[in-house]
């Protein structure tokens, strides 16, 4: 978990928010909603901005409801700190049943007829709800039926990562941790060519030649490829995997049914089609419990605040044109995409007026 939150500054309170979790988790979780209103007010760092990207996201949303979800935002988030340090501090045995006793799946035959194939399988979960509870589910899940791969940032790009390995390594149901790394590319692909699961975040982005934009709430955002890239390169079924709270240390895991995977490869155009698809997926879940997604913060950040689709082909090419010029120093690969497209773009308007002049 990648946010700051209460307990992280002092070594010995922390000891002891630690301790707490485990034999109290119910009570650290309300204590947490209420330092979560006590320090996330209305002008207070990081409140605002949420605000802000629910007001550009859902515009059609009234201010009390907008001002409700963000309060719940933030509340959402200290109680999450809480619930992973629970999930740190347990034993293997005590994961295993907490897993199995405290997260009802519904779509289970989808769960079940992905785990069930011969054919391999890519999952994916967004920083959205218990996400962490949702991977152990389908690791505990998995376990005699396929190998998992999971997939994770090295440590200097994210320092949680080695945490959420040793989870998944005390738990020892057969999930196997992966370091993002070309020596992990191989070992991911291997497994998949023998029918196994990979686990992804689709959310997670950077600035690299494999970024793209896609649509998000109406707006460009950047998606990393990689989910689209392994369920097609391998034809994987691609499952969709959302995990809620719905009491105190309870959770519904709910599995949507596979999505379309667009194409018989990665091309371009299925990689932007695939991710699109993914994107849409997250979308729907987030509209329904929006306070649920953590990177609201951050939202249209990757874009100019005047950016949003297009409706008409003016309107692609003077957004085309301000995304190329705003990225030409930062990433040159997506600026030369981008002036591709311009090229494209204005190839099919001379078409479109010749046809017109020649009727």
């Amino acid at each position: 978990m990648k946010n700051r939150t209460a307990g992280r500054g002092v070594p010995a309170l922390d000891a002891a928010a630690r301790a707490a979790v485990v034999h109290a988790p119910g009570l650290c979780a309300r204590a947490a909603a209420l330092l979560a209103d006590v320090e996330r007010r209305p002008g207070t760092h990081g409140y605002d901005s949420v605000c802000v990207a629910l007001r550009v996201a859902l515009p059609e949303v009234d201010d009390h409801k907008r001002l409700r979800w963000c309060r719940e935002y933030w509340r959402a988030r200290y109680r999450s700190w809480v619930e992973h340090r629970l999930l740190e501090n347990l034993s293997g045995p005590d994961l295993r049943r907490f897993v199995a006793d405290r997260v009802a799946v519904e779509g289970r035959e989808h769960l079940d007829a992905a785990l069930d194939a011969r054919e391999p399988v890519v999952v994916f979960t967004p920083h959205f709800g218990s996400f962490l509870v949702a991977t152990l589910r389908v690791a505990f899940e998995a376990c005699g039926r396929k190998q998992l791969f999971l997939f994770y940032d090295p440590p200097e790009l994210n320092r949680y990562s080695p945490t959420m390995r040793g989870i998944f390594d005390r738990m020892a149901v057969g999930a196997e941790s992966v370091w993002n790394s070309r020596a992990g590319l191989v070992k991911v692909s291997k497994g998949l060519a023998r029918g196994g699961v990979l686990g992804l975040m689709p959310d997670v982005s950077r600035w690299e030649p494999s970024a793209i934009f896609v649509p998000l709430f109406g707006r460009f955002e950047v998606f990393m490829a990689g989910t689209a890239f392994f369920a097609l390169r391998f034809k994987a079924r691609l499952l969709p995997l959302y995990c809620r709270p719905v009491g105190p240390g309870r959770f519904r895991l709910e599995v949507d049914p596979p999505l379309a995977v667009a194409g018989d490869g990665p091309t371009v155009d299925a990689l932007f089609e695939t991710t699109a698809a993914i994107a849409r997926n997250m979308e729907t879940h987030i509209r329904r419990d929006p306070e649920q997604w953590i990177y609201w913060p951050r939202f249209g950040s990757q874009t100019e605040r005047a950016v949003s689709l297009p409706k008409d082909p003016e309107g692609w090419e003077a957004a085309v044109t301000s995304l190329r010029e705003r990225f030409q120093s930062r990433s040159p690969a997506l600026a030369s995409l981008l002036a591709c497209l311009e090229r494209q773009l204005a190839e099919a308007a001379a078409l479109s007026e010749s046809r017109q002049e020649s009727a």
